[in-house]
């Protein structure tokens, strides 16, 4: 595919909006494309990178004997045996905080 092709906005200096070093640099580099606060678009060449590290990970794992696990962003508090969840402990180490849904049922 042609340069000239590509979906990618660079640009000279860094976005006045970007806190980090790091989201300087992507943005200027046309890797992603900020939304709204604390949202951002993964433009190609920034999947292509995030898709090579994935499979390096992936081969990794498989010559250890790993499995691999896709979880739902949202998880609920009790997950597992006898209402444990998979790391023990963790919804009290944050200090109770998080999202919480109530089930419109309830209501």
């Amino acid at each position: 595919m042609k340069q000239s092709k590509l979906l990618l906005q660079t640009y000279r200096k860094a976005p006045r909006d970007a806190d980090f070093v790091s989201q300087q640099l992507m943005m200027r580099a046309g890797m992603i494309q900020k939304l709204a606060a604390g949202i951002y678009d993964y433009l190609p060449l920034a999947l292509r990178s995030i898709r090579k590290f994935e499979d390096i990970v992936r081969e990794e794992l498989n010559r250890d004997g790993c499995q691999e696990l896709l979880m739902p962003t949202v998880q609920p508090r009790v997950q597992g045996p006898q209402g444990r969840g998979l790391l023990p402990g963790t919804h009290a180490r944050r200090g109770g905080h998080g999202h919480r849904a109530q089930d419109r049922q309830e209501l």
